[in-house]
């Protein structure tokens, strides 16, 4: 029997329904605070729903810190919440960010944040918190820096902040397609993707031949691919989307999954998933896509290898 709130769980993928999940206490976060805990293990990258409370944050909330080699991406759900961010060890008063609804922050490794004493959240506040890095698996409790500011980086570093709601969307990049479109959040050091909105329009229609519409990605063609180094995670923020996932090459016919609302993919390196013939979205879908486990070396790519490699069919 799969467990409450999760829809399918194999060793490469699990789809949870977010809003079928029990939240639990999450101390480390403060008090009164809540998670959903959504997929990682060991040094994979860590995903979970964290809620907040109104009145927070207490008072002598602790400064907190990223982990040292993990980035943190912090995607804003509901509610608001103040906090403030600091670049480096000489950044004592950090700059003062409000988390709303479609605010994104990328905390680079070493990092600290800290909630701002003024003013509190009178509404409590529900984010998507992401780690990515070799310290993602981290115990919580030791990323918690309980003395100064001063003390939590290490080295100079940034945080970006973006308010989706105001960026402009840009053309996916997917030559000959329908209008596909995104917003980036967060990026690798050498500048690709680690973190975008993407809206997919309604109509999409997955009865194409590759053949002659070779620059289709495998998401809007009747088609499957996987990835081999990447770790895929998504969170459907509106609409829905027919795909279909495969346990192997072998299997020719998918196990159809609707995106829907509130559903988080967790997708690890061999999931093979795409479209099959005869659905299409009558909505569109807006998602969070990221790009995990790639290269943290700004001289080259954050992913050598290719990263959507196509399964055919059998015959």
């Amino acid at each position: 029997m799969p467990r409450p709130g999760v829809l399918r769980e194999t060793p490469e993928l699990t789809i949870f329904d977010t809003r079928e999940l029990e939240w639990e206490p999450a101390p480390e976060f403060g008090p009164g605070a809540l998670r959903k805990p959504l997929g990682g293990e060991g040094d994979e990258p860590r995903a979970c729903l964290l809620f907040l409370p109104p009145g927070f944050p207490a008072a002598g909330q602790a400064v907190r810190s990223a982990p040292a080699t993990a980035d943190e991406l912090v995607y804003t759900l509901a509610g608001e919440l103040s906090t403030r961010e600091f670049d480096g060890p000489g950044d004592q008063r950090g700059s003062l960010v409000r988390h709303r609804p479609g605010v994104a922050v990328q905390r680079r490794p070493g990092t600290a944040s800290a909630p701002a004493d003024e003013p509190v959240s009178h509404t409590g506040w529900i984010g998507l918190v992401v780690r990515d890095g070799p310290g993602a698996g981290r115990d919580p409790d030791a990323t918690v820096a309980t003395a100064t500011v001063a003390t939590a980086p290490t080295a100079p570093t940034a945080v970006t902040v973006v308010d989706s709601r105001l960026a402009e969307w840009q053309p996916a990049g997917y030559s000959g397609t329908p209008p596909v479109f995104q917003k980036t959040l967060a990026h690798y050091p050498c500048g690709d993707t680690k973190l975008q909105l993407l809206f997919f329009p309604p109509g999409l229609n997955p009865d194409r031949d590759p053949n002659e519409h070779p620059f289709y990605p495998p998401v809007l063609r009747a088609a499957r691919h996987s990835h081999y180094v990447m770790i895929e995670l998504i969170y459907v923020l509106d609409g829905a989307m027919p795909l279909s996932e495969w346990e192997s090459a072998e299997q020719q016919q998918g196990e159809r999954a609707w995106w829907r609302e509130g559903y988080f993919l967790y997708r690890r390196p061999g999931s093979i998933h795409g479209a099959e013939p005869g659905a299409t979205s009558a909505t569109g879908v807006t998602i969070l896509h990221f790009r995990l486990g790639g290269s943290a070396d700004p001289a080259g790519p954050a992913f050598p290898a290719e990263i959507a490699v196509d399964i055919p069919f059998a015959g």
